[in-house]
């Protein structure tokens, strides 16, 4: 991915030194206005969300502090960074990462061609694609699976990692009988407002299991598969989740897949 800047995005991630170009879509969608001082303003909120329970100076346990420090690895560290800048910008409670998606600015006018223009490397491109498979049989008779970038997971289950400045490279299983209630999203670069009042907007799982009930396909399989689309390494994710979830949906007797991009 190159070396990263001291420089930081909207978000808080760091942003590419070489380019200074935006870390992802919530980044571009002010910073591809100009708008850096969106950037400060949320480094800011968690600088002060930190400082204002510690000025009464409280009893802390330096102790559990010092001992992680001492044997952490640096990696787990600046993990641990991002985990508590978004924590502490989610407890200001009117940051870009926590204000309602319809009113975050992330689908203006423009986005993605200034994703493309100015982060030229985070869209997948390839020249020796492989064509579509053609069905073997009617899809009345064939056993479709389902996967989707919309970060549903079932409750209980690890969170997709969202914080983690390069993506997140795992998958989910989504139980095929599952209720909505039994699922969560775990995903901040799509709006998700109409997703929290129907998943079937994002995730057709109700609407698939009627097209099977109806005999408009063959079946499902047993599971389902999710992953959130905000991985910023083209070819590790084809190295690693691509061909993970490929696997997976063969191993579950899939006969033709669905793919929906959130």
């Amino acid at each position: 991915m190159g070396a990263w800047s001291r420089r930081w995005s909207t978000c808080g991630r760091p942003r590419r030194a070489a380019t200074g170009r935006p870390c992802c879509a919530t980044c571009a969608s002010t910073w591809g206005t100009a708008n850096e001082e969106a950037g400060r303003r949320e480094i800011d909120k968690a600088w002060v969300e930190a400082l204002t329970p510690l000025l009464d100076v409280p009893p802390t346990d330096r102790a559990f502090i010092l001992e992680t420090l001492a044997t952490k690895d640096p990696a787990t560290l600046a993990h641990l960074f991002f985990h508590l800048h978004f924590y502490l910008v989610q407890r200001s409670g009117n940051g870009s990462m926590t204000a309602p998606s319809s009113d975050a600015g992330q689908l203006r006018p423009g986005l993605w061609a200034t994703i493309n223009e100015r982060y030229p490397g985070a869209m997948v491109t390839r020249d020796d694609a492989v064509p579509l498979a053609r069905l073997a049989k009617p899809l009345t008779q064939t056993r479709l699976a389902f996967v989707s970038s919309a970060g549903v997971q079932p409750k209980g289950t690890m969170p997709f990692d969202v914080v983690h400045p390069v993506g997140d490279y795992s998958f989910r299983r989504v139980p095929a009988d599952a209720a909505p209630t039994e699922l969560e999203i775990h995903q901040l670069k799509y709006p998700t407002d109409g997703a929290h009042r129907d998943l079937n907007v994002i995730f057709p799982i109700e609407r698939l299991r009627e097209l099977a009930a109806e005999g408009a396909v063959g079946g499902l399989t047993p599971s389902f598969f999710s992953f959130i689309g905000y991985n910023m390494d083209p070819e590790r994710l084809e190295r690693t989740l691509a061909e993970d979830i490929a696997a997976a949906v063969v191993a579950d007797g899939a006969e033709a897949a669905l793919l929906c991009p959130a």
